[in-house]
């Protein structure tokens, strides 16, 4: 149940690109856990033993980099599959490095224990591809002072800062560039093709929902009859679930087939 819950990073067990459950109600479901549990901090708390299958493909391309520097800079060029809505950045400063995750309603309160397990999660992922005690420098979370704070402070092992404008870990620098026990070149590039094909599949997906929803709902307001049934027998149809033209084409065979000004107009995702 608890691994279903995962914020970020449903589990992903095929190969078959899907969506990751919507934001929201994910949060819903890490609320009624709470809730359920009598344990508001049941997204700090110890969990089973990591496995990188948690993370689907994109776990298995961060385990096999060779630091985990190069794994977070992975993990932020496949963000798209463990999430449509979430935006993360990685920064260098005098002290180290930042990782901040933006949008996808983080500071939400009703998003909490959602985002508390995510970067649980990538500590545990960190602590398990390096052997050995790993700790953020320092943690700010956008929510309030816990009542009890201990659990907090072993999850993370330091002390967050709450109430603060974003969720940021802040990580040594040393600690990101030493060599991780699971690193492999020779895996690195299997694995990197691999998840550079899922991501494919996931964006033609995604151009696929874009241009059903510009057939049903077309920017010049104007539906002709038998659009719907032309382009479920179009090629541009068959071509965007064989992965081979760029979306754009598609939208653009599709707008002269309704006699629409063929300039992008598509909707916003």
């Amino acid at each position: 149940m608890v691994w279903m819950l995962m914020a970020w990073w449903p589990p992903a067990r095929s190969t078959r690109p899907r969506w990751p459950c919507p934001t929201g109600a994910v949060g819903l479901l890490w609320q009624l856990a709470a809730e359920q549990s009598g344990n508001p901090y049941i997204g700090v708390s110890p969990r089973p033993a990591f496995r990188p299958s948690g993370f689907g493909v994109v776990g298995y391309a961060m385990m096999s980099c060779p630091n985990l520097l190069a794994a977070f800079r992975r993990a932020i060029h496949y963000l798209q599959i463990l999430s449509e809505v979430v935006e993360a950045d990685l920064a260098e400063d005098e002290q180290g490095y930042r990782l901040s995750f933006l949008a996808g309603g983080i500071t939400d309160p009703r998003q909490r224990q959602r985002v508390e397990y995510a970067c649980i999660s990538l500590l545990d992922f960190c602590r398990w591809a390096s052997d050995r005690p790993f700790n953020p420098m320092a943690v700010d979370l956008p929510y309030p002072a816990p009542t009890d704070a201990l659990p907090y402070q072993q999850g993370f092992g330091c002390l967050p800062r709450f109430d603060q404008p974003a969720c940021l870990l802040r990580f040594i620098r040393q600690d990101l560039l030493a060599p991780l026990v699971t690193s492999n070149s020779e895996l690195a590039v299997l694995h990197e093709r691999y998840a550079e094909a899922y991501l494919h599949r996931l964006q033609m997906a995604q151009a696929t929902r874009d241009v059903h929803r510009y057939v049903h709902h077309p920017p010049s307001g104007r539906r002709r009859p038998g659009l719907v049934s032309d382009v479920c027998r179009s090629p541009e149809s068959f071509m965007l679930g064989s992965g081979d033209p760029r979306d754009e084409e598609a939208y653009r065979g599709f707008q002269a087939r309704d006699g629409a000004d063929c300039t992008d107009q598509r909707p916003t995702a």
